[in-house]
């Protein structure tokens, strides 16, 4: 399927030498209980987050340079982006969505996305936090 060969191309495009590149498709292509055959990576494996780091790369990069997103946080397939306007955060939104559907076969999860004030708090990673700073002068 897409996900698993797309992922393998990236491989291929870091690694050269065969044996290694056997032994991460074996790893890539491990049954997932419950999953698509061809789509995702086990959890459990040490791989799975190295995997995601460079599946997930060019979104970084796009977020980054592309879409000059002035703050931006990325744990797995969880992510957070920081700007001054709504209008910015829902172009980039759509920009992003757009890219990861064409280019890794990904769909942003509706119901995951959210657009609110810092200040409401931030669901991440499983919880919900508020964060706060104060400087001492």
């Amino acid at each position: 399927m897409r996900s698993h060969g797309v992922l393998l191309s990236l491989l291929e495009r870091t690694f050269r030498e065969r044996p290694l590149l056997a032994l991460l498709e074996t790893i890539v292509r491990a049954a997932v209980p419950g999953a698509i055959p061809g789509k995702g990576v086990p959890i459990g494996n040490l791989t799975s987050q190295w995997f995601a780091n460079l599946y997930l790369d060019g979104a970084d990069h796009r977020v980054k340079e592309t879409l000059r997103i002035p703050g931006y946080v990325r744990y797995m397939d969880d992510f957070l982006l920081f700007a001054d306007s709504k209008a910015r955060l829902w172009g980039a939104h759509d920009e992003l969505e757009a890219y990861l559907s064409a280019e890794r076969g990904l769909k942003l999860k509706g119901q995951a996305t959210q657009l609110a004030p810092c200040t409401e708090g931030i669901p991440f990673l499983g919880m919900r936090g508020v964060l706060q700073a104060e400087l001492e002068v």
